[in-house]
């Protein structure tokens, strides 16, 4: 089961549910001689260890989207699962990390996750960044062994101090924008969408959000529609951008950031 792809594992699984499928009908129907023929315990065991690796597979390859969508419970049994099995193959003896190992990792994976699903700009490049961080330290529990628990301990609290630092940047910048996570977003966008200084962007936002704070939740954005937004905007920055000496910086991307800026405000109001 280790070794096999999940293609493999998902063609496994449907036979299993098949043979599955196959003991409730014969119980249904009464036909003794076939149901005798499975052995129910053990079709059981197989489905949830194919299950269980499967839930691994896809943990590990897309590490952020699982743990933002997977309750605590899930990931904690998912990971559990995949060491014991690993440990019961290589091992035998050693059968299962003592609890308080185990305990170490399950409290980081339950604060990891926190922060993860308390993240609310996945595309980030720091996210991302943190994403392949995780699939490399999943990656290596393909290869576990008990002796290294400690290392992944170490690898698992790195990457939960990053997230942590993530989200206290993304908290500080927000609490400059009235803690509107709009224009934290806007700026990230920005950042990696033009070629302007991160410093000039995220002070041609600060005068954007000094200048429409009132009105950044108002239900006429909606009516108002992007164009208007980004008129109204400008009617009310210009002239303050070009004192500031800002204009001449930001003026090849000055609709795209605000356009931006709009699709932001509507989706985290």
């Amino acid at each position: 089961i280790q070794n096999f792809n999940k293609d493999t594992l998902i063609k496994i699984r449907k036979l299993l549910t098949g043979v599955k499928n196959c003991s409730i009908e014969f119980k249904l129907s009464r036909a003794d001689k076939y149901l005798k023929l499975i052995d129910e315990d053990k079709v059981n065991k197989y489905l949830k260890t194919v299950n269980d690796r499967i839930s691994f597979i896809n943990l590990s390859s897309r590490a952020i989207d699982m743990l933002d969508i997977m309750n605590n419970e899930e990931v904690i049994k998912v990971i559990y699962e995949f060491i014991k099995t690993k440990i019961l193959i290589l091992d035998l003896s050693k059968f299962m990390p003592k609890d308080e190992d185990f305990e170490v990792i399950k409290e980081i994976i339950v604060e990891l996750q926190m922060e993860i699903q308390k993240n609310k700009n996945k595309k980030d490049i720091k996210i991302q960044k943190l994403d392949e961080l995780l699939k490399e330290i999943f990656a290596k529990l393909q290869v576990f062994d008990y002796d290294n628990i400690d290392e992944l301990s170490d690898e698992l609290r790195n990457a939960l101090e990053e997230a942590r630092s993530i989200n206290a940047e993304n908290e500080r910048l927000s609490q400059a924008y009235g803690g509107s996570f709009a224009f934290v977003k806007t700026l990230g966008d920005a950042i990696s969408e033009t070629n302007i200084n991160n410093s000039d962007i995220e002070k041609f936002l600060k005068i954007v959000f000094e200048n429409i704070k009132d009105t950044i939740y108002d239900e006429s954005l909606v009516v108002q529609g992007k164009k208007g937004f980004i008129d109204t905007t400008k009617s009310k920055v210009t002239i303050i951008l070009v004192k500031e000496e800002m204009f001449k910086k930001i003026k090849d991307h000055y609709d795209k950031i605000l356009g931006m800026l709009y699709v932001n405000l509507m989706l985290y109001k």
